[in-house]
């Protein structure tokens, strides 16, 4: 469909999921979990600055739903460009959460 072509197969599906190397979890899934068991977890630092994985959560939901109120829908691509930022991070995470749309969870 897009053009890409891989060497994944169902059997390489079926065995990285058979091992659990594959969960089939999202980002934004595996981030829901972490931020009821540990929202106090440090997630990033940058330079002088930090951010705790309650706090990254709360500002990718807010965008996510910023993103919605534009059109995004699940299943759409979100692409942008950025430094290693702590933003970057939340945006990162704001476009998982908003392709699953999971903003409100």
């Amino acid at each position: 469909m897009s053009g890409w072509i891989t060497r994944l197969n169902d059997a390489m599906i079926d065995n990285y999921t058979a091992s659990g190397a594959w969960r089939n979890e999202s980002i934004a899934d595996i981030a829901a979990r972490l931020v009821i068991e540990k929202p106090d977890m440090l997630a990033f630092i940058e330079g002088d600055r930090s951010l705790y994985l309650g706090n990254l959560v709360t500002k990718a939901r807010k965008i996510a739903a910023v993103l919605a109120t534009r059109g995004l829908v699940p299943g759409d691509v979100v692409s942008f460009q950025l430094p290693n930022w702590l933003e970057t991070a939340v945006i990162n995470l704001a476009g998982s959460v908003a392709k699953i749309g999971g903003s409100q969870r």
